[in-house]
């Protein structure tokens, strides 16, 4: 397969480095993990997306699952626009403690008639 000219010139475009640092999350959590993600996007594109990203994952969070009786309580149309986010309040926290989790799994058991839930929630 040939390539063509404006191909090639895409090839051989020298590649560029974006990155988004916060140091008071390293400060916090040593051990945070570095995120890399391999584009061809030009600068101004890199530089937003790092920014994007950054910005969802600079809190602290912890993933938290938890199981809620019956299978309609999140459906397909739940994720229309984003995912379902839930206030939630665990044993040894005030009810004013909740926590807003936002889903990252669903796994429904129609055997059990229960669904199961785990979310990702600043702490």
């Amino acid at each position: 397969m040939a390539i063509d000219p404006d191909r090639a010139i895409f090839a051989q475009r020298e590649l560029s480095w974006q990155e988004a640092l916060d140091d008071t999350v390293m400060a916090e959590q040593p051990l945070a993990r570095s995120i890399e993600l391999e584009s061809v996007l030009k600068a101004s594109g890199a530089a937003f997306l790092a920014a994007e990203i950054l910005n969802d994952n600079d809190e602290v969070s912890q993933i938290s699952s938890f199981d809620v009786d019956g299978v309609e309580a999140i459906t397909a149309a739940s994720f229309a626009g984003s995912p379902p986010r839930f206030d939630a309040h665990f044993t040894g926290l005030g009810s004013e403690d909740g926590i807003v989790l936002r889903t990252i799994e669903v796994t429904v058991d129609y055997n059990e008639n229960s669904t199961s839930i785990i979310g990702k929630g600043q702490v």
